[in-house]
């Protein structure tokens, strides 16, 4: 390969234990050299190693989409091209992607990533090589950022790498660049200006013959536009954007990353409609896209609605055995979130917060009431509308059904329908209103 011919072997069939010794090997590196010395290493000369982190710096953009475990793996080459010959702009990347690897392997060193982080901010900086912009913004929001920083940071910085990216040619990296903050803004943002955005983004899409992105967010579209009431069942992710025939060529050319994306929006769509059962069985096929490789928001919209949904399973679950599964499958979900959420509480703590009041009704404890209120106040501090109004929802019925009390149920039926319609989920408006009708239930 190009590469072998300059002087670096990488291979996408790595072991476990190889890997392992060659992350040790680089950490004691790392560990003689404070991030400050890293910035005064001597410039990179050898012409041939400079072309080798040209090559890696290419290849990264196939294994995130393609192969996702092996970019820790291009990082390390580059972190150890860096050592050995010295500094150069791709250095930047380098960092950076080792920044990105920190938070996957193993439990995750998020504050050195952070570090990392910052230093491939610098190296950039350093070099001022505009063109690669749109690759760090990729690398550093997609993997690092949220870790540390409220995620609707990102928009802006995200969109002007995604302009960058389209001045400079480098139009895959703009186009992730736009990708990566649909999974936030779905949760956070209101649905008819998404649409419309995603209407813009898939046309330049196809402009670009950017067919792989256009597939990605298909599912986060089709599950927008079920949402807004634009198809006749909003459980099910068919239509305009996600039609019968796109999910059967996905699933017959086995196109990991979007079949595993469809999946969790019928989690998502399941749980919202009160489809529990289904949700729950679907939420098996959901690891993939719960891990580090995905990014933390990925992860965290996961777990969340993973957790729900076995929760609200184990409410009418008969079966001991399987209850107790349900019940262990959501506070693992809830452990994770509290995990991440020691990092940056606006991001996750409201996440975990629902999902522990959610167990604690389950269990008839008395402090339900306390955690579905402080659950709510940490999804504001986050601005997630879809939750917000979820907890606002769920704490409405805990009151209404389990404390017998619909006067204090009211004001949060009230607020739940409120931030349904701020988020502009029509038809969950109207599946909520009805649901409410059906029940008795005047608010």
């Amino acid at each position: 390969s190009i590469l072998e011919q300059l002087g670096v072997s990488i291979s996408t069939q790595v072991s476990k234990v190889r890997f392992v010794l060659d992350w040790m090997s680089l950490s004691r590196r790392l560990r003689k050299n404070s991030i400050e010395s890293l910035m005064r290493l001597p410039e990179m000369a050898d012409q041939e190693k400079l072309g080798a982190m040209q090559v890696l710096n290419l290849i990264q953009l196939y294994a995130l989409l393609i192969c996702p475990p092996i970019v820790p793996i291009i990082g390390m080459h580059m972190m150890q091209l860096t050592l050995d010959y010295g500094l150069s702009a791709v250095s930047s990347i380098g960092f950076g992607i080792y920044a990105f690897s920190l938070c996957v392997v193993g439990d995750g060193d998020i504050d050195r990533a952070y570090q990392f982080a910052q230093l491939s901010k610098e190296t950039y900086k350093r070099y001022g090589i505009k063109a690669f912009l749109p690759r760090l913004s990729v690398i550093y929001f997609e993997g690092v950022h949220s870790w540390k920083r409220p995620v609707r940071e990102m928009f802006a910085p995200l969109q002007s790498a995604y302009r960058i990216g389209m001045e400079t040619g480098d139009v895959e990296f703009a186009a992730l660049c736009a990708v990566i903050p649909t999974w936030t803004k779905y949760e956070m943002g209101e649905l008819s200006q998404l649409h419309k955005e995603l209407v813009s983004l898939r046309e330049r899409m196809s402009h670009f013959r950017q067919s792989t992105f256009d597939l990605i967010i298909r599912p986060v579209h089709q599950s927008i536009q079920s949402l807004m009431g634009l198809t006749e069942n909003p459980t099910i992710l068919r239509g305009e954007a996600f039609d019968e025939d796109l999910n059967q060529k996905v699933r017959r050319e086995n196109i990991h990353q979007v079949v595993d994306f469809s999946v969790v929006h019928e989690v998502i769509l399941s749980s919202l409609f009160g489809q529990y059962q289904r949700a729950q069985e679907l939420s098996c096929k959901c690891k993939r896209v719960a891990t580090p490789h995905s990014g933390p928001m990925a992860g965290s919209i996961v777990f969340f609605f993973c957790g729900f949904a076995n929760v609200a399973c184990a409410r009418e679950q008969q079966n001991s055995l399987q209850r107790w599964k349900q019940i262990r499958t959501a506070r693992r979900y809830s452990r994770i979130l509290q995990k991440w959420s020691i990092h940056c509480p606006p991001n996750f703590l409201g996440k975990h917060l629902f999902l522990e009041a959610e167990l604690a009704a389950l269990s008839k404890s008395n402090l339900a009431f306390s955690k579905y209120v402080a659950a709510i106040g940490a999804l504001k501090e986050g601005g997630f509308l879809a939750q917000i109004a979820l907890a606002n929802e769920r704490l409405a019925y805990y009151l209404h059904n389990e404390k017998r009390d619909a006067e204090a149920a009211k004001p949060y039926f009230q607020e739940a329908l409120s931030y349904y319609r701020k988020w502009g989920a029509v038809a969950k408006v109207d599946h909520f209103l009805n649901t409410a009708q059906s029940l008795g239930i005047v608010f």
